[in-house]
């Protein structure tokens, strides 16, 4: 609406409104589907039994990592890479500008769809910064009941290796990360798996058999959950297209369905799809003249949609090297997991990498399992034949398009916990005592493993009296005293002060340092708009292009960081330069 000129701002308050009152219609939706399917879905439950001690045992020792985890974030401020380098920088600005434009600089990283970031927004205007982190619990839940949607389909209806299986999801340190961080995969993996746990959990039988005709509630919030995926970045556009095929497919094989309703169905996904995705196409297009910004279609040599090719992204072509030295090691992968800069305490875990023990003990041989059984069941199981060529054919695609980035790949590890269903169930049935043991143990281990790194934080914070932000962040005290508003052009060098820059009250418009001219001049000075000027000593820029730039040194101080001190230094530009530009 702000594209067409209907509305000249968007408020913060009539975005939560609007957005709650679809969480609200959704809600009430699901609680009468399931009221209405409890009794039916009651009578047909296999294997129920009451819980086992070991799965109340491994549940505790996950929740006790996960309890550090809380304690940490929310007596300290959001971490990790990505959140605070460009996905919290991003929901601030449109916060500051009151506006979802792409801003005047183009950066790629600020170009991208940012439904996840929207969430961050609105916790970021309650004025307590570690509540960011909640927009990532959303995206765990729903991540939480598709996974057991999916492993009681596959697993025809077992509660107990259904449990087990999200057990197994959320002790993985990648995904535990995320939820205690603000990064966006996870809203993207959730609604991928939301869609075929809403659409398989209501068909019976296998793939190839007739479905009885989708409700039309369920069309649309497939597609609904779908588009969440497609609007929080672009590596989701490749499962929206598994999604469509897989759609597309259905339609065809019931083609016996009158064709009104096979339109009105198809209608409802597209609908769905769109709404919570068309604005970021929309907006591209309207700003950029490419409906795909920040990504660049050319066919050959010739460019259809400007943008950034693979070659832009700079170092992101050798990422796969942050968790193995040497390709063959994906040979031994995830038994022997690495990571290229594991901090002080040597944890290879974090955000952007590390699946644990439980999931190397049970899900690479959950899936050779399901290989093998499919490949000996008489009569054979087309249903099993598919899942494993799709599975394929996900993996392949993300080993050559996706630069075997573990978090583009969130929706594999997901797809090989849920094959892993059979072996879960069989080991349960016939080694339970072993399988217990194993589960326990590699939970335990994972865990700890995990926690140390929270806890460690928060028990040096304890023992140094380390409390504010600027201590925190590690940037100089004089950040959280300029005047509201201030422009503040991060010359540091380093990424991950994008967001910490912004001061304590969050009222310093930062200019990323992806934003930052590559040469301190004073044209390019003024035209970033900048008030004030923050470096690192030695940085990014020569020592002597402050001077002549026009730009005079207000504060230099050494800042303890870690073991170290880093020399930080700040200057006023003249008397400003108006606004951050747009």
């Amino acid at each position: 609406m702000q594209l067409l000129g209907w509305i000249t701002r968007a408020t913060v308050p009539a975005r939560a409104a609007l957005q709650a009152a679809i969480l609200l219609g959704v809600g009430i939706w699901s609680v009468a589907r399931h009221r209405a399917a409890s009794a039916a879905t009651q009578m047909q439950l296999r294997g129920y039994e009451p819980l086992p001690a070991y799965i109340f045992v491994a549940a505790a020792a996950l929740l006790s990592s996960c309890l550090a985890f809380a304690a940490n974030v929310f007596t300290r401020l959001p971490t990790g890479s990505d959140a605070v380098t460009y996905h919290l920088p991003l929901a601030l600005r449109w916060l500051q500008d009151g506006s979802l434009t792409i801003p005047a600089s183009r950066a790629w990283r600020y170009g991208m769809p940012g439904n996840a970031e929207i969430g961050m927004m609105i916790l970021l205007s309650s004025g307590k910064q570690s509540l960011a982190v909640v927009s990532s619990w959303i995206p765990a839940l729903m991540l939480t009941l598709s996974i057991y949607l999916l492993a009681m389909w596959i697993g025809k209806e077992n509660r107990l290796a259904s449990i087990t299986i999200c057990l197994i999801v959320l002790s993985i340190p990648m995904i535990e990360w995320q939820i205690f961080s603000a990064y966006v995969d996870l809203l993207g993996t959730a609604g991928i798996l939301a869609v075929f746990a809403l659409l398989l959990s209501t068909s019976h039988g296998k793939p190839g058999d007739n479905f009885a005709v989708f409700p039309s509630a369920l069309c649309f919030v497939s597609g609904l959950a779908c588009g969440i995926s497609v609007g929080t970045k672009p590596i989701y556009y490749f499962f929206a297209t598994v999604f469509s095929v897989f759609m597309v497919w259905v339609f065809w094989a019931n083609r016996k369905w009158a064709a009104k309703t096979l339109l009105k169905l198809a209608m409802l996904v597209v609908v769905g799809l769109l709404l919570p995705s068309l604005f970021w196409f929309a907006r591209g297009l309207k700003q950029t003249g490419n409906p795909v910004y920040p990504m660049q279609v050319k066919i050959g040599q010739r460019v259809i949609f400007a943008g950034y090719g693979p070659s832009d992204l700079g170092s992101y072509q050798d990422f796969e090297f942050a968790f193995v030295q040497r390709k063959r090691e994906w040979l031994a992968y995830p038994w022997t997991e690495w990571k290229r800069f594991p901090g002080f305490l040597k944890v290879p875990y974090g955000e952007g990498e590390g699946v644990g023990s439980v999931f190397a003990t049970f899900v690479p041989l959950g899936v050779l399992f399901f290989f093998f059984r499919a490949w000996v069941l008489r009569p054979v199981s087309c249903r099993d034949w598919i899942l494993l060529l799709v599975f394929a054919g996900i993996v392949v695609s993300w080993w050559t398009v996706m630069q075997r980035v573990l978090r583009y790949g969130q929706a594999i590890l997901m797809f090989a916990c849920i094959l892993s269903v059979p072996l879960a169930v069989l080991l349960q049935s016939r080694k339970r005592r072993a399988f217990a043991a194993l589960l326990v143990a590699s939970t335990i281990a994972t865990s700890m493993v995990s926690a140390s790194v929270p806890l460690h934080m928060l028990t040096g914070r304890i023992r140094k009296h380390m409390w504010s932000r600027s201590q925190i962040y590690a940037y100089p005290k004089l950040i959280d005293d300029l005047p509201a508003g201030s422009i503040v052009l991060n010359a540091s060098g380093i990424e991950e002060k994008n967001f910490p820059l912004a001061g304590k009250e969050l009222t310093n418009r930062v200019i990323a340092s992806f934003e930052a001219p590559p040469e301190l001049t004073p044209e390019s000075l003024h035209a970033s708009g900048a008030d004030y000027l923050v470096e690192v000593v030695p940085g990014q820029y020569s020592e002597y292009s402050l001077p002549s730039s026009g730009a005079t040194v207000m504060d230099d101080e050494l800042v303890p960081t870690g073991k170290d001190q880093i020399r930080w230094r700040i200057s006023k530009v003249g008397e400003g330069n108006g606004n951050l530009p747009r």
